[in-house]
């Protein structure tokens, strides 16, 4: 039998609801894959909060662990009223995981419409795996903010695989806290990003089953090129990553159907909320 996928959630508070809809999406696409899930999370999550997250546990049959974080970033700026600073909690994984070389990261706003058992696997001397953003003005703009170079596309740090064996050895969490403090304006993606130039492996957003953009396809995108078997693998089979400041638990938003469906199914389901926001 092969070992559990790792797969990583960082959270406080606000986003304990998401987590378990994510974490739904995930266990009832798993098609026999095994996950072992960590979920990081701070002092904001309340106990009773903790006991819903670990009750999935028995409800899916699925090793669920809780490390709670000290708030490191309290100096830290927000630059988008939609993120935390559990953002930057990914920074500190390959301290906080010694016994894992390597992990999934995800954000919670995401919805699983497959197994990751073909995603998931070791990326030699790369720092991380992760997509390329497919917004191209904005990656225009971050590739010269953060100075990269031609080949060094910028990436979205929301779902990765990550080598948290090679970030031990070369001392990158040291490294990424001193950055942190540069208050970039895309956070802990910025960090990311300029700490890993040159040493990210890319993959494709719609052909690798990993995160897509919420937003609608563009046909006259010319940078990005796809075949009708790509679309048709990206709305079925890939996950759905809202990347967007629209969520659809509080916006209508590209796909957000999709959403409310394993909200209905994930143990965070409340009538009252479902009522008040469907209608």
């Amino acid at each position: 039998m092969n070992k559990p996928i790792p797969i990583v959630f960082c959270i406080d508070c606000r986003m304990v609801m998401q987590l378990g809809v994510a974490i739904t999406s995930l266990m009832l696409n798993a098609n026999g894959t095994q996950y072992d899930i960590i979920v990081v999370i701070d002092e904001t999550v309340s106990e009773a909060d903790k006991e819903r997250i670990l009750s999935m546990r028995q409800l899916f049959n699925v090793s669920i662990t809780l490390i709670t974080v000290t708030d490191q970033f309290c100096s830290q700026k927000i630059s988008n009223s939609t993120w935390s600073k559990a953002c930057y909690y990914r920074l500190l994984l390959p301290d906080l995981l010694p016994n894992y070389d390597t992990v999934i990261y995800s954000d919670v706003d995401i919805i699983f419409q497959s197994s990751l058992s073909d995603a998931y696997h070791p990326i030699d001397d790369y720092y991380v795996a992760a997509c390329q953003d497919v917004n191209t003005s904005h990656r225009k703009k971050r590739i010269r903010v953060l100075g990269l170079t031609s080949d060094q596309f910028y990436f979205c740090a929301g779902f990765m695989i990550m080598n948290l064996k090679k970030f031990r050895e070369l001392g990158l969490v040291k490294k990424s806290l001193e950055l942190a403090k540069r208050n970039f304006a895309y956070m802990d993606q910025d960090v990311l990003n300029y700490l890993c130039k040159g040493h990210v492996y890319y993959i494709s957003p719609f052909v690798c089953r990993f995160s897509i953009c919420v937003l609608p396809i563009n046909p006259k995108e010319k940078e990005i090129l796809l075949t009708p078997e790509d679309i048709t693998r990206s709305l079925n089979v890939a996950a759905i990553h809202y990347i967007s400041s629209l969520k659809p638990w509080n916006s209508l938003c590209h796909r957000w159907e999709v959403w409310w469906h394993y909200y209905t199914l994930s143990p965070f389901y409340d009538y009252n909320f479902y009522w008040q926001r469907q209608h």
